[in-house]
C-alpha cells in the first residue's frame, strides 16, 4: 500500500500583504531622501571642482594680462553715456550695459583669450542647470535666459575696484573702477572671488536673503582653494559709493580685495 505525502500550501492573507506593502513603503521613505541627498552632495562636489577650475582660469588671465578680468567703461556708439562693452557668444555678438558692476556675470566675455565659450561654458553653469550654449536670441524676449543669467558663477565686484571704494569717506570717482592685480589681495585665503549663485542642483524652494541663497555654496578664493560656505555668514558688507544698489556680502567686502570674507 503506497502512501502519498502531500505538502500543504498556503498563500498570503490580505493583512499580511498589506503589512509587506507598508514595510516596503517605509523602506522607500527612508532610502529616497538618502539617495536624493547623495545626488545633491555629488553635484555639489562637481560644483566645487568647476568653481576652482574657473578660478584657475582667472589666475591664468591675471598672469598674462597683469590683472584680474576687467573691462573699462567707454563711451557708447549712440551717445555719450559710458558703458562696458564686451564680446559674447556666438562670435560677433556684442553686449553693452551702463551697469559696470554687471561684469559679475558678464566676465566670460572678458576671458575669451584663455577660456573660449565652447570649451568652458559647461563649467560656468551650476550642475543641474541649462548647459546648452546660448544662441544670439537667448538674451532677448525669445528666451528667458538673460545674458546676465546664462552663467551661474558670479565674480566678486571687489576684484574690479580700488580698495578705497569700500572705505569710509570714499569719493564718487569712477577712476577707482579699475583692474585689480593679484598682488593687491591682502588675504587670498579669506577673500572669495567666485561662487555658484544658482545652486540648480538643490531641490525645493531655497530662501534668498540679501542677494544670496541661505545655504552652503561652492566658492573659490583668491588663493585658488575651493570650499562650501554660506554667503550670508561672510563679513558684513559696506557701502560702495559708485553703486546705486544695496551692498551685498562677498561683493562689497570692507576694504575690497584687501579685506576678508571669512
Amino acid at each position: 500500500m503506497r502512501c502519498a505525502l502531500r505538502m500543504a500550501t498556503r498563500g498570503f492573507s490580505l493583512i499580511e500583504l498589506l503589512v509587506v506593502i507598508a514595510v516596503i513603503g517605509v523602506l522607500l521613505g527612508i532610502a529616497l531622501p538618502v539617495l536624493g541627498g547623495a545626488r545633491v552632495t555629488a553635484r555639489e562636489t562637481v560644483g566645487l571642482s568647476n568653481v576652482r577650475e574657473t578660478a584657475m582660469t582667472f589666475q591664468q588671465y591675471a598672469d598674462e594680462q597683469g590683472a584680474y578680468p576687467f573691462v573699462p567703461r567707454t563711451t557708447g556708439l549712440m551717445g555719450d553715456q559710458e558703458l562696458i562693452q564686451l564680446p559674447w557668444y556666438p562670435e560677433g555678438t556684442l553686449l553693452a550695459t551702463s551697469d559696470a558692476w554687471s561684469i559679475d556675470r558678464l566676465w566670460p566675455g572678458v576671458v575669451q583669450t584663455v577660456a573660449p565659450f565652447e570649451e568652458h561654458f559647461a563649467l560656468w553653469v551650476s550642475p543641474g542647470g541649462d548647459r546648452e550654449l546660448p544662441d544670439m536670441f537667448d538674451w532677448t524676449a525669445v528666451d528667458d535666459r538673460d545674458a546676465t543669467d546664462q552663467v551661474s558663477l558670479t565674480y566678486s565686484n571687489s576684484f574690479v575696484g580700488d580698495p578705497k571704494l569700500w572705505r569710509d569717506g570714499a569719493e564718487r570717482d569712477w577712476s577707482q573702477y579699475r583692474a585689480v592685480r593679484a598682488s593687491e589681495v591682502a588675504y587670498p585665503s579669506g577673500k572669495a572671488m567666485l561662487w555658484d549663485a544658482h545652486l540648480a542642483y538643490v531641490p525645493g524652494q531655497l530662501e534668498q536673503r540679501d542677494g544670496h541663497w541661505d545655504r552652503g555654496t561652492p566658492m573659490a578664493f583668491a588663493d585658488l582653494h575651493a570650499a562650501v560656505k554660506n554667503p550670508l555668514a561672510a563679513s558684513e558688507p559696506v557701502r560702495n559709493v559708485l553703486k546705486d544698489r544695496r551692498s551685498v556680502t562677498l561683493h562689497d567686502t570692507a576694504e575690497g580685495v584687501q579685506g576678508v570674507d571669512y
